[in-house]
Protein backbone atom coordinates (compact mmCIF):
# COMPACT_ATOMS: atom_id res chain seq x y z
CA UNK A 1 0.00 0.00 0.00
CA UNK A 2 1.41 3.30 -1.14
CA UNK A 3 1.39 6.89 0.95
CA UNK A 4 1.29 9.56 -0.76
CA UNK A 5 1.72 13.02 -0.45
CA UNK A 6 0.57 16.21 -2.31
CA UNK A 7 3.87 18.80 -2.11
CA UNK A 8 2.28 21.59 -3.93
CA UNK A 9 2.57 23.73 -0.73
CA UNK A 10 6.01 23.44 -0.39
CA UNK A 11 6.68 24.43 -4.49
CA UNK A 12 6.21 28.42 -3.12
CA UNK A 13 9.20 27.84 -0.37
CA UNK A 14 11.44 26.27 -2.93
CA UNK A 15 12.29 29.76 -4.27
CA UNK A 16 13.43 31.00 -0.44
CA UNK A 17 15.19 27.72 0.70
CA UNK A 18 16.36 26.23 -1.74
CA UNK A 19 15.42 22.83 -3.50
CA UNK A 20 17.72 20.93 -1.29
CA UNK A 21 16.10 22.15 1.94
CA UNK A 22 12.72 21.72 0.52
CA UNK A 23 12.97 18.16 -0.76
CA UNK A 24 14.92 17.21 3.00
CA UNK A 25 11.87 18.68 4.75
CA UNK A 26 9.35 16.63 1.86
CA UNK A 27 11.37 13.47 2.86
CA UNK A 28 11.30 13.74 7.00
CA UNK A 29 7.48 14.16 6.65
CA UNK A 30 6.94 11.22 4.22
CA UNK A 31 9.54 9.37 6.45
CA UNK A 32 7.80 10.38 9.67
CA UNK A 33 4.57 8.92 8.18
CA UNK A 34 5.91 5.79 6.71
CA UNK A 35 7.56 5.23 9.95
CA UNK A 36 4.52 5.90 11.85
CA UNK A 37 2.05 3.67 9.33
CA UNK A 38 4.95 0.86 10.02
CA UNK A 39 4.63 0.79 13.64
CA UNK A 40 0.68 0.69 13.71
CA UNK A 41 0.58 -1.83 11.32
CA UNK A 42 3.35 -3.80 13.74
CA UNK A 43 0.87 -3.07 16.62
CA UNK A 44 -2.02 -4.65 14.78
CA UNK A 45 -0.77 -7.42 12.89
CA UNK A 46 -1.57 -11.17 15.14
CA UNK A 47 1.55 -12.28 16.42
CA UNK A 48 0.78 -15.87 17.11
CA UNK A 49 4.98 -17.00 16.24
CA UNK A 50 5.64 -13.48 15.65
CA UNK A 51 7.10 -14.12 11.85
CA UNK A 52 3.87 -11.86 10.27
CA UNK A 53 4.88 -9.12 12.48
CA UNK A 54 8.40 -9.24 12.10
CA UNK A 55 8.27 -8.84 8.24
CA UNK A 56 6.55 -6.29 8.08
CA UNK A 57 8.91 -3.59 5.94
CA UNK A 58 9.44 0.04 4.31
CA UNK A 59 11.58 0.17 0.92
CA UNK A 60 13.88 3.82 0.67
CA UNK A 61 11.76 6.83 -0.03
CA UNK A 62 12.25 7.31 -3.64
CA UNK A 63 11.30 10.72 -6.03
CA UNK A 64 10.04 9.52 -9.30
CA UNK A 65 9.34 12.49 -11.66
CA UNK A 66 7.22 14.81 -9.18
CA UNK A 67 6.50 12.21 -6.74
CA UNK A 68 8.02 10.89 -3.79
CA UNK A 69 7.24 7.04 -3.33
CA UNK A 70 7.82 4.52 -0.38
CA UNK A 71 6.50 1.42 -0.13
CA UNK A 72 5.37 -0.66 3.18
CA UNK A 73 5.06 -4.29 2.93
CA UNK A 74 5.36 -8.01 3.86
CA UNK A 75 7.24 -10.48 2.02
CA UNK A 76 5.55 -13.74 4.24
CA UNK A 77 3.87 -16.06 2.26
CA UNK A 78 0.61 -15.84 4.22
CA UNK A 79 0.59 -12.19 4.89
CA UNK A 80 -1.89 -10.92 2.03
CA UNK A 81 -4.29 -13.96 3.59
CA UNK A 82 -3.91 -12.24 6.62
CA UNK A 83 -4.84 -8.98 5.61
CA UNK A 84 -7.89 -9.44 3.29
CA UNK A 85 -9.34 -12.75 3.89
CA UNK A 86 -9.04 -15.62 2.74
CA UNK A 87 -11.61 -19.29 1.92
CA UNK A 88 -10.96 -22.59 3.92
CA UNK A 89 -10.71 -25.65 2.21
CA UNK A 90 -13.66 -27.70 1.68
CA UNK A 91 -14.83 -29.67 4.86
CA UNK A 92 -15.27 -33.20 3.49
CA UNK A 93 -17.77 -34.28 6.18
CA UNK A 94 -20.47 -31.42 5.31
CA UNK A 95 -18.94 -30.15 2.08
CA UNK A 96 -18.81 -26.43 3.58
CA UNK A 97 -15.89 -23.57 2.50
CA UNK A 98 -16.10 -20.79 5.76
CA UNK A 99 -14.80 -17.22 4.48
CA UNK A 100 -11.73 -16.13 6.97
CA UNK A 101 -12.40 -12.14 7.34
CA UNK A 102 -8.83 -10.47 6.80
CA UNK A 103 -7.18 -8.42 9.56
CA UNK A 104 -6.65 -5.04 7.09
CA UNK A 105 -4.15 -4.42 9.47
CA UNK A 106 -2.35 -2.30 6.65
CA UNK A 107 -5.26 -0.54 5.39
CA UNK A 108 -6.49 0.68 8.69
CA UNK A 109 -2.97 1.53 9.45
CA UNK A 110 -2.50 3.53 6.37
CA UNK A 111 -5.93 5.20 6.24
CA UNK A 112 -5.03 6.48 9.82
CA UNK A 113 -1.75 7.70 8.91
CA UNK A 114 -3.52 9.41 5.60
CA UNK A 115 -6.10 10.92 7.82
CA UNK A 116 -3.05 12.76 10.28
CA UNK A 117 -1.31 13.86 7.47
CA UNK A 118 -2.29 17.13 7.31
CA UNK A 119 -0.78 17.63 10.91
CA UNK A 120 2.55 15.61 9.85
CA UNK A 121 2.69 18.22 7.20
CA UNK A 122 1.93 21.19 8.84
CA UNK A 123 4.92 20.58 11.55
CA UNK A 124 6.91 20.36 8.87
CA UNK A 125 6.50 23.51 6.62
CA UNK A 126 6.25 25.64 10.50
CA UNK A 127 10.07 23.70 10.24
CA UNK A 128 10.67 25.43 6.84
CA UNK A 129 9.18 28.69 7.68
CA UNK A 130 11.81 28.81 10.95
CA UNK A 131 14.11 28.42 8.83
CA UNK A 132 13.24 31.13 6.59
CA UNK A 133 13.02 33.57 10.04
CA UNK A 134 9.17 33.25 10.56
CA UNK A 135 7.97 32.24 13.88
Amino acid sequence: MKIEMDTSGFKKYRMALGNAAVEAHTKAALSEAVALALRKTKQRTPHITGTLRREWKVTDITKEGDNWVVTLYNDTKYAPYVEYGHRTRLNRKTGERHWVEGQFMMKISCDEVKADMNHIVQKHVMAMLAEMGFK
